[in-house]
């Protein structure tokens, strides 16, 4: 099983834990670690902008990923959300198949 990691940013916390709530009933992810509090620097519309935002890490293999990426898309209140993908190369096997065991469970 190919495992990815899916890196997220959110207005807030409230709203991250809304969406991991109803992604981890729907069997999405095995795991999601929540960043509470970053600042974002970055232009939109010609204008630079400095907001704190909170940034959520899915944990979920390259079978569920474009499934996952569609529920954060249609959930989440930003036109354009920052969904980024890693491939994982390398994670220990007990930890591994935990995941796997995870995503395997019907929900």
């Amino acid at each position: 099983m190919k495992l990815e990691l899916v890196y997220v940013t959110f207005p807030n916390t409230i709203t991250a834990k809304k969406i991991i709530q109803k992604g981890l009933k729907l069997n999405l992810f095995a795991c999601a670690n929540l960043f509470p509090q970053m600042e974002s620097i970055y232009k939109w519309k010609n204008k630079q902008e400095i907001v704190t935002e909170c940034v959520v890490i899915f944990k979920t293999s390259h079978k569920k990923r474009a499934i996952l990426e569609k529920f954060i898309l249609n959930s989440h209140p930003y036109d354009t959300p920052c969904v980024l993908t890693i491939d994982v190369k390398k994670v220990n096997v007990k930890y591994k198949n935990w995941i796997k065991t995870q995503l395997a469970h019907s929900r």
